[in-house]
């Protein structure tokens, strides 16, 4: 009995130990900071009653009228708090402050948050297309091997067409019109 629980326990660490050494390590990001023009805030900084400490609550204890340095820049999420959401104070458009695409993924955007985020999107009920062009689609999904895995369900493939004939205006939402021919060539599907 003692050896058939030591050799349960060996096999057990085992699996833990090849489990552990497949799991990879997730990085820090390094995050350049964002362009942030005080001026073009600070009317709405000033109907809602904001003070510097509101968006920089490590320079609290700055009593002087000097600028805080880069390094008590808020975090994303004090931006994000008027910039998402319900309140959408700000424009529409990302890229208005964040000037590349890398730029634009959370700080979570590890391994572990390429597997979740479809599910998650879709779960919030987003649309892709919010934050993703059609093109980015492909461009990422084959950089990751991840093609195989359809992002649209069953069915797509069959239903796709139909839908697409009632309202063709509707395709140029996710294509571009090389995006037809790419799939729709010469021996394969007709158009």
């Amino acid at each position: 009995m003692n050896l058939r629980h030591t050799i349960w326990v060996m096999l057990f660490l085992l699996l833990a130990l090849v489990a552990s050494a497949n799991v990879p390590e997730a990085r820090p990001r390094v995050v350049e900071p964002l362009p942030f023009d005080h001026s073009q805030h600070s009317r709405i900084f000033d109907k809602l009653g904001l003070h510097c400490t509101d968006c920089h609550p490590l320079g609290a204890n700055n009593s002087s009228d000097e600028p805080l340095p880069d390094e008590l820049a808020p975090s994303r999420a004090i931006c994000h708090g008027c910039h998402e959401g319900q309140l959408r104070r700000a424009g529409e458009k990302c890229t208005d402050c964040h000037s590349h695409r890398g730029e634009l993924l959370p700080q979570d955007h590890d391994v572990y948050w390429l597997e979740l985020h479809s599910g998650r999107a879709r779960a919030l009920g987003a649309d892709c297309f919010n934050c993703h062009e059609a093109n980015q689609c492909v461009d990422c999904h084959e950089r990751r091997g991840a093609m195989s895995r359809n992002p649209h369900g069953p069915g797509f493939g069959t239903i796709h067409g139909v839908e697409a004939r009632f309202d063709p205006a509707s395709c140029s939402r996710c294509h571009s019109p090389n995006t037809c021919t790419d799939c729709h060539s010469l021996g394969g599907p007709t158009l």
